[in-house]
């Protein structure tokens, strides 16, 4: 299943309480997915797919130890049998500000880009993305409260 974006621009959401783009910081020993997505990707533009961030990730965060080529095909294989949710409801959009910019289908790969920017690095030249989408909302709720309203329906 391919679960990567092409010549795509995933932005900070709306209700974002990040003003500006800021790095997340650890509560604890164990780093948080924002972390370890963070750390992946920040001094790396373009040089990680969808799905390469999405299973790196997770298995950061999990007591696997070292595995093998084949262990690591066959827990690739089985996390992505799975449906996995894409990374718009990533924590980086969501409360840290950061937006995601999806290189050309050739190549699948990212870069992270900060609030308020369009484009990043070297590899964006050529202009803006072809599609733009917003991340994730953190406030599902309101935000369909909010258009219950304004299509005159009562809110519950």
């Amino acid at each position: 299943m391919d679960q990567n974006y092409h010549e795509t621009l995933i932005a900070a959401a709306d209700d974002s309480p990040a003003e500006h783009s800021t790095v997340p910081r650890g509560r604890g020993a164990r780093k948080t997915v924002a972390e370890v997505q963070y750390e992946m990707l920040a001094g790396h533009p373009f040089e990680c797919t969808h799905e390469h961030v999405l299973l790196s990730s997770w298995l950061q965060r999990q007591d696997l130890g070292d595995l093998s080529d084949d262990e690591t095909a066959e827990v690739r294989r089985e996390f992505f049998a799975k449906p996995q949710p894409c990374l718009r409801p990533s924590p980086l959009p969501k409360k840290y500000g950061w937006g995601f910019i999806f290189g050309a289908e050739a190549d699948d790969k990212l870069a992270l880009t900060p609030v308020g920017r369009t484009s990043t690095g070297r590899r964006w030249r050529e202009g803006s993305p072809s599609s733009s989408r917003r991340c994730a909302r953190a406030a599902r709720r309101k935000m369909q409260r909010a258009r219950r309203e304004r299509a005159g329906v009562a809110a519950r």
